[in-house]
């Protein structure tokens, strides 16, 4: 039960980071492209794929 709760407890942290990460993508610093943020949709399902 503990592993399962950490499990899922991690996969979520992970899964916000990338998403906040994304979507924050064009204001974050050391980008010479100077790329835009990802869309949300498209954000969502890169991670959930």
């Amino acid at each position: 039960m503990p592993y399962t709760v950490g499990l899922l407890v991690f996969n979520g942290l992970v899964v916000l980071a990338v998403y906040a990460l994304q979507r924050l993508q064009g204001g974050l610093p050391l980008n010479p492209q100077d790329l835009a943020a990802v869309s949300p949709d498209y954000a969502f399902n890169t991670l959930v794929s």
